[in-house]
């Protein structure tokens, strides 16, 4: 048990669980065997980070029926968690799996194995290693799988980071208030949003019963794929608290994937040529359409975009008339500030949508276009950028 903060380098497993006991001659019934120990109790807003290996206890083999009867078999111990964490944060760089559960002599005495990580409440679990469960091993067939990490209680965090496997789902199983699932670290990495699913017994979803999305960490993290298009899919509503979150994805066509929204924090950015639900960017965030492989290109959004004062819309232009651009099917509240940059030299006339809108309301505060100077034309359903000058030759009118 680790209610300190700590760095553990060396490997640690999970103490092995009792055997069963054998029955005497003339009674019968064999004792179950034991569950195997966490490999760490994590508690009392502890940080510990692991950069070795941590393994569940193995459950306790099954007492036998060694009577007469020979009728009644004891169950095999089910596997311990590699780590039990319950209001504290666990930092996996290394190895962490589930005990396995030990069989019995039928499939349904085997002992379950153990889930990697068991959070219990407030946690957090950051990660850029691997977590795997331990298996069940039945009699016959094939072992089965238990989930990889299991959260309970409500308020827990699972931060991801490049490099992160789980060989197993995630699974929210009870939460008293929403769990957030966050794309962390300092690198790049992707990660497909038809992964996430609700908490339903018909699901196969890697990840499920995540109410809330999180972008944190000063790298960038781009979403690809579609979200499901069933009953146990899920809204997707984003923060992106730190860094930049690429939107590439796509929702839902109908259910609950086909909702979600994207709040832009200060100093993060919401970039992407896929389409988001509606978007609140805070003073001092980011709004920047384009992506790698579009820098031009368009990003769509389901409902209305706000950029209130403080608030910025990053719009990248080849000079000659084509920009990145924000589609928003809602109403387009502008307030903040308007930043134009050019690949190429800027062509006098040049105009380019920099945003259309079912409702444009307000007006940039603002407008930086480098190096050049511009007109914004501001009209019911859309605002244009048209290149009209040189800013060398009027930097005291146009910033």
């Amino acid at each position: 048990m680790i209610d300190v903060d700590t760095v553990l380098d060396t490997p640690v497993v999970g103490g092995r669980g009792g055997d069963g006991g054998a029955t005497g001659p003339y009674i019968t019934g064999g004792g179950g065997g034991g569950g195997g120990g966490a490999g760490l109790v994590l508690h009392g807003g502890a940080t510990l980070t692991l950069t070795g290996t941590l393994t569940g206890g193995a459950g306790g083999l099954p007492g036998l029926d060694t009577s007469m009867f020979h009728l009644s078999d004891g169950g095999g111990g089910g596997g311990g968690a590699g780590a039990l964490v319950a209001g504290a944060t666990l930092i996996n760089r290394g190895e962490i799996a589930g005990g396995d559960g030990t069989g019995g002599r039928r499939p349904e005495l085997a002992g379950t194995g153990g889930a990697g990580v068991v959070a219990i409440g407030d946690a957090t679990v950051v990660t850029s290693g691997g977590i795997a469960p331990g298996v069940q091993a039945p009699a016959g067939g094939a072992p089965l799988v238990s989930a990889a990490v299991e959260f309970f209680g409500g308020g827990n965090r699972l931060v991801i980071e490049p490099g992160a496997r789980f060989d197993g789902a995630v699974i929210v199983v009870a939460a008293a208030s929403p769990d957030v699932l966050a794309l962390g670290g300092d690198g790049a990495a992707t990660f497909d949003v038809g992964q996430l699913s609700a908490l339903d017994a018909r699901s196969t979803a890697p990840f499920r019963g995540f109410e809330a999305f999180a972008k944190q960490g000063a790298g960038r993290w781009t979403l690809t794929g579609t979200a499901l298009d069933t009953a146990w899919g899920v809204a997707q509503h984003w923060t992106v608290e730190d860094g930049e979150l690429v939107a590439n994805a796509r929702p839902a066509a109908s259910g609950p994937g086909a909702s979600g929204s994207v709040t832009v924090r200060s100093g993060a950015t919401l970039a992407g040529t896929g389409t988001a639900g509606t978007v609140a960017v805070a003073a001092g965030g980011t709004l920047a359409p384009g992506a790698d492989a579009a820098p031009l290109g368009t990003l769509d959004v389901r409902g209305d975009v706000a950029l209130p004062p403080g608030a910025v819309l990053a719009i990248r232009s080849d000079g000659s008339g084509a920009c990145a651009a924000v589609a928003a099917s809602g109403t387009l509240a502008l307030g903040g500030t308007l930043e134009v940059r050019f690949d190429g030299k800027p062509m006098l006339g040049a105009s380019c949508t920099i945003a259309t809108a079912a409702n444009v309301t307000g007006r940039f505060a603002k407008v930086i276009a480098t190096p050049s100077i511009g007109i914004v034309g501001y009209h019911a359903q859309r605002v244009t950028f048209t290149v009209i000058g040189d800013d060398r030759l009027f930097a005291d009118d146009f910033e």
